[in-house]
């Protein structure tokens, strides 16, 4: 196991084969010699709130939190494990559009529960870790263009009808673009038209506020998921 994952979900011929760019399929996410730089860097304050985001291509479900390991250090679970980040309130939001400044105009925001976690339930002991609010398919997963049967728990956003689960029930739930695709992905049979994709894929982000460490000292630091 690598505490930054792996890249394609596994060395090949296993796994889903289609890595992120610059990492072969199989490599080590924590191997930052296949990692670009950042175009951009964000600069947190100690001590404050700040917003963190995150998507789905594939739910599976599970929850996260949000770690951080000083740059230079070898990212291994024990450096990040050191240093968890705190969420901030008992609120997230969802973020449709995913925020792209490019279409601003249309993006908005929803605000939903949190269920947080902590204790001893939760590595390292008294961190907290947030459970992901969007519900998955039930029965089949809808992987590989399979229908998805309906939510596999309430979901949001009651008051809303979405493409994504096929439209079936109101609120927020599916599998995401992986409903296109699958470890027989290069199988055309499963491949989806632009307009499947469309209705598939989550345009839309799952933002939460994390507090920085008043006593963390300053410089880079590499944030995990």
């Amino acid at each position: 196991m690598d505490s930054c994952g792996i890249a394609g979900g596994g060395t090949p011929p296993f796994g889903q084969l289609d890595p992120p760019p610059g990492h072969p399929a199989g490599s080590s996410g924590s191997d930052t010699a296949h990692a670009p730089k950042l175009l951009e860097q964000t600069i947190w304050v100690a001590g404050s709130a700040v917003e963190v985001a995150w998507g789905i291509a594939a739910n599976h479900g599970g929850g996260y939190q949000y770690r951080l390991c000083p740059e230079g250090e070898p990212l291994t679970e024990e450096c990040f494990t050191s240093t968890p980040l705190e969420f901030v309130g008992d609120k997230q939001w969802i973020r449709f559009d995913n925020g792209n400044p490019h279409t601003a105009a249309i993006s908005r925001l929803r605000e939903i529960p949190a269920v947080r976690v902590s204790g001893d339930k939760v590595l390292p002991v008294n961190s907290t870790w947030t459970k992901n609010p969007i519900a998955g398919c039930k029965i089949n997963g809808a992987r590989e263009k399979l229908p998805c049967l309906g939510p596999t728990m309430v979901p949001p956003l009651l008051d809303e009808t979405f493409p994504y689960g096929g439209g079936a029930e109101p609120g927020l739930y599916g599998f995401g673009g992986g409903h296109c695709m699958g470890n027989v992905s290069r199988n055309a049979s499963v491949r989806c038209t632009d307009m499947e994709y469309g209705n598939a894929v989550f345009n839309f982000a799952i933002v939460d506020l994390v507090k920085v460490p008043e006593h963390i000292p300053p410089g880079n630091y590499v944030i995990s998921f």
